[in-house]
């Protein structure tokens, strides 16, 4: 038969492997030698039988291409069928796995070359033997042309090792094909948090190589080297690549955003989901959590916090087996066992490269190969033609091979041939060495970035170092409001105007100064690269512009603060997702304002503003130490200031469990009012002291909890704040329930909702659902806990946890005790996850129900279901409440 010429333009690929060929080759070699031939020509033959070409092989995998996708299909429905008749065993060489993609490929001297190529590879490294899967580019193309008996499952979306976007992932069904496969080796196989990469990952295929080796024998290990030498992409790829290895997954902790030494634990405890626990530190908390995982920690930037990441990861490998570390930073950490490997540049054409005839080929050097696929985002048609590979080889030698400057000098080529960015960087390069043309890495960096920053325009250098400032990027009202000129304010030489902004932010992001990224919320959100940030703040620093920028920056923090406080005093739902959003930045505001002399007080107020943020999300020991700086920052201030702060810290120390420290801040803050304290200050110093005076034990504090609650309520109708009279009234409630006054208790709860609306409404809820689990009404109270269901479907992990506990009382007053003590199990675990601790009223309810169930299981019988139920995760909890049990 004559062989079909490869085909070009769109084309669909077929590889093939065969799952487990190690193993086969050295349980029997000569017999898998000899079936291997049968093998090859089943393939070869339903290729070709159908216009295919195989175009290359490497041992037993085949790489197959089609002009049409549904020859391609019907290419592996052939092969399949044959392979299974065969080897009908299910071992050797009829487990062949196959991945079906179609594209536009680079075809060069009979092989192919592309992002195609590369997407094929990956798909077909996520089956498993005898499966066919196609993605979504292909199930388009045969969608209406499927042979007799073929359908296809929908596997849904996958993230691939290479870590750029999801591919849509569908398998062949077929009476050929087994009809069913263990899960999908693909990132989401494994727990991990690693971040969706917007752009391919180019080459360092040895670098992973060595890196996954050194992994396999040392615990930690350290990846440096200058900034943008691209050591994150680099541990992220190797994490992705390794993710079958550790059980419990790859976790990547990014340290670029914390300034503090003491948030190292807290934010890689942040990344696992491990959550406080009241009366325990969160390192210790931690430490139980990885005592007995198999999992690996990329724990990245670590060169501004150096020692704070080493005794972390000191502390964490001696007190666990099976935690690994790779850890990235522009020095080592210093730790005993600590592997460290500098990170190459790319490779880059040799000098003689250069003075040759023959044409460079892009695809044998990485350096390359990641300038044409930059500069194809900024100008999609882009391609290196025979002139230009050697303007693109200067630049990349120019460069080191260093990836952030590669990829800094392709963004230009929408405006710049690359003979010319060539050009332009030998002329720069010159005048920063002084007549050398060659630089240390750190130099060619710096200069890239200078070079970079010398060709914007003086408005766009402003907009650059001033948006510096912000940590975990910022949205375009965020530099409009931190980063323009408001009329009469202090200006540089020239000044930005708010409607410049947008404008001037586009260009940036053009040249790859600021990237932008989408988001659910807000739609676009812009960052740097830290690198860039770093040499940003430095302009900012040397244009005098830093302390009057870090101030706006600081007030803005204030305002989202303020705002989100006066929606919920309106009883308006709260925008607390906008404080998620930019905690990184209230972080940064904090941090500055609390270490600048004369800027300590708008520190204090974000800090006291935060409060309902740190309790919502777990952050209560951080959130602690916050307030208590910024209370010891003002403290030459007037007492009379102190009091909102005070508040606050009696209320995180109250939801913490430490009734003492939260009583010392109560009645420090209770001593602050005078006549200047506002009416608003004064409601939230009396709404956190009354809530303790109320369930107190002693009856003269309760007496004034009382008193204290009626002005408190008739301050908030004079403010008009419904959401703190709900909140009084919900006390009140809680204290008449106590005392087994259930119907004053209701009254007092149903006066709380008609109040407020929203999310707002569901501690009301919740106890409205316990008066009618004491008072015995399973089926009033379940509506309650519904309701509270149906409103709240936030992701909220306490609100779950209280819904979880609620069902759990209604199914023991039901008697059915054993998903009682299942559920019960599942809020206790849940509770214990988020530092969450129950008051004395309903803690009182809990003990009750669990000694009813107890007595009506018996011990084992209990000990099964609560501890079935804290095994459980907390969704399958959540859903398990919900849901009809037989």
């Amino acid at each position: 038969m004559a062989q079909t010429p490869l085909p070009t333009g769109t084309v669909t690929f077929l590889f093939t492997d065969i799952e487990g060929s190690t193993r086969a080759w050295e349980r029997d070699a000569a017999a898998m030698r000899t079936s291997l031939l049968h093998h090859d020509a089943i393939l070869r033959r339903s290729v070709e039988v159908l216009g295919g070409r195989v175009f290359k092989t490497v041992g037993d995998a085949f790489c197959a291409v089609f002009s049409s996708a549904p020859a391609a299909l019907g290419a592996a429905i052939a092969a399949q069928g044959e392979l299974r008749t065969a080897f009908p065993e299910e071992a050797g060489p009829g487990r062949v796995r196959m991945a079906i993609h179609s594209g536009q490929a680079d075809l060069r001297d009979d092989d192919y070359f592309g992002r195609t190529v590369n997407r094929v590879a990956r798909l077909l490294a996520i089956g498993h033997g005898r499966q066919v899967l196609l993605s979504g580019s292909t199930r388009e193309l045969v969608y209406d042309a499927l042979p007799a008996g073929a359908t296809l499952r929908d596997l849904g979306k996958h993230r691939l090792k290479d870590l750029e976007r999801p591919e849509h992932v569908f398998q062949l069904q077929h009476p050929d094909l087994p009809g069913s496969f263990p899960p999908l080796r693909s990132l989401d196989a494994r727990p991990n948090n690693l971040p969706i990469r917007l752009t391919s990952f180019i080459g360092r295929r040895s670098e992973i190589t060595r890196v996954e080796a050194l992994l396999a024998t040392h615990r930690l290990v350290t990846l440096t080297g200058a900034a943008g030498s691209g050591k994150t992409r680099l541990a992220l790829q190797v994490g992705a690549e390794s993710l079958e290895d550790f059980v419990d997954g790859v976790w990547f902790v990014d340290l670029s955003s914390s300034a503090d030494p003491a948030l190292v634990p807290r934010t890689a405890a942040l990344a696992l989901g491990v959550r406080e626990i009241p009366g325990r530190e969160i390192e210790e908390v931690l430490a139980d959590h990885l005592i007995e995982k198999k999992l690996l920690v990329i724990l990245d930037n670590c060169e501004h916090l150096i020692e704070a990441s080493a005794e972390w990861v000191e502390s964490t490998l001696q007190g666990t087996l099976g935690v690994n570390v790779l850890a990235t930073s522009r020095e080592a950490l210093g730790c005993a066992g600590e592997v460290v490997w500098a990170v190459p540049s790319l490779a880059v054409p040799a000098e003689s490269d250069l003075a040759g005839s023959e044409r460079l080929e892009i695809e044998r050097y990485e350096s390359m190969e990641l300038f044409r696929e930059r500069a194809r985002l900024v100008e999609p048609g882009f391609e290196v033609t025979a002139d230009d590979a050697r303007a693109v080889a200067r630049i990349c030698r120019r460069l080191d091979g260093i990836p952030l400057a590669i990829e800094l000098a392709a963004a230009r080529v929408r405006v710049l041939a690359p003979e010319q960015i060539a050009a332009r960087l030998d002329d720069r390069f010159r005048l920063l060495a002084g007549g050398r043309r060659a630089l240390a890495r750190h130099q060619t960096l710096q200069a890239a970035i200078d070079w970079s920053h010398d060709l914007l325009e003086e408005r766009e250098r402003i907009l650059l170092r001033r948006a510096s400032v912000f940590s975990g990027g910022w949205s375009l009202e965020a530099a409009e409001s931190v980063c323009a000129d408001a009329a009469g304010s202090a200006r540089s030489e020239v000044g930005l105007d708010p409607e410049e902004i947008l404008n001037l932010l586009s260009r940036l992001v053009e040249k790859s100064l600021v990237n932008a990224d989408r988001t659910r919320r807000e739609g676009v959100r812009y960052r740097m690269l830290e690198s860039t940030r770093q040499y940003a703040l430095d302009r900012l620093l040397e244009a005098g512009e830093s302390e009057t920028i870090r101030g706006r920056h600081a007030a803005w923090c204030l305002e989202i603060v303020e705002r989100v406080r006066k929606e919920r005093a309106r009883g308006d739902p709260p925008d607390f997702g906008l404080i998620d959003l930019e905690y990184d930045n209230m972080r940064a505001a904090l941090d500055w304002s609390l270490a600048t002399p004369g800027e300590a007080r708008i520190g204090y107020r974000i800090a006291a503003g935060l409060t309902s943020h740190w309790r919502r999300s777990s952050l209560l020991r951080e959130g602690i130490d916050w307030l208590e700086r910024a209370l010891a920052a003002i403290a030459d201030r007037d007492d009379s200031e102190k009091g909102l702060g005070l508040a606050g810290l009696s209320s995180l120390w109250y939801f913490r469990g430490d009734l003492k420290k939260a009583r010392e801040a109560s009645d420090r803050a209770l001593a602050s009012l005078d006549d200047t304290t506002d009416d608003a200050s004064r409601l939230n110093v009396i709404a956190s002291a009354c809530r303790l005076d109320l369930q107190s034990a002693d009856e003269t504090e309760r007496n004034r909890g009382f008193r204290l609650t009626e002005q408190g309520i008739a301050l908030a109708r004079k403010l008009g704040n419904r959401q703190a009279e709900a909140a009084l009234s919900v006390n009140l409630g809680e204290t008449l329930r106590e005392r087994g006054d259930l119907a004053g208790a209701r009254q007092r709860y149903e006066d709380a909702l008609s109040l407020v609306q929203g999310e707002s409404v569901l501690a009301m809820v919740f106890n409205l659902g316990q008066v009618a689990v004491e008072l015995g009404d399973a089926g009033r109270a379940e509506e309650w806990y519904r309701k509270s269901h149906e409103i709240s479907r936030t992701g909220d992990r306490n609100i779950e946890a209280y819904e979880i506990l609620g069902m759990g009382q209604v199914a023991a007053v039901r008697s059915q005790h054993v998903r009682a003590v299942r559920l019960l199990g599942a809020a206790a675990a849940a509770f214990d996850k988020s530092g969450e601790r129950l008051n004395t009223v309903d803690q009182g309810v809990l003990d009750r129900t669990v000694s009813a169930c107890r007595k009506a299981l018996g011990d084992e019988a209990y000990d099964d279901a609560w501890n079935a139920g804290r095994a459980l995760e907390q969704e399958r909890a959540l859903d398990e409440a919900f849901s009809a049990w037989a």
